[in-house]
């Protein structure tokens, strides 16, 4: 069967896991849409207003993610790599 299939090409993936509050929700999407990030989805954490936000982010555009997203959140928000 894998010799009769034809050729595919695959990229290495990070599941992101991403905390961040309401004010900063649109800045956390724009970074993560600049880095081809696939959104899986997104939890609203009751009493606290903070969301995380479960994507897939390609492990090549994964350099500097950290700090592009403190930087566009002021420090706000914190992202995890799994």
């Amino acid at each position: 069967a894998v010799l009769g299939a034809g050729a595919r090409l695959v990229e290495a993936l990070y599941v992101c896991e991403t905390n961040t509050t309401a004010e900063h929700l649109g800045h956390t999407y724009a970074v993560l849409g600049r880095r081809r990030a696939r959104v899986l989805r997104e939890v609203l954490h009751e009493g606290s207003g903070l969301f995380t936000i479960l994507a897939y982010l390609p492990a090549a555009d994964s350099f500097g993610l950290a700090e592009e997203l403190r930087r566009s959140t002021s420090g706000v928000s914190s992202v995890q790599l799994l």
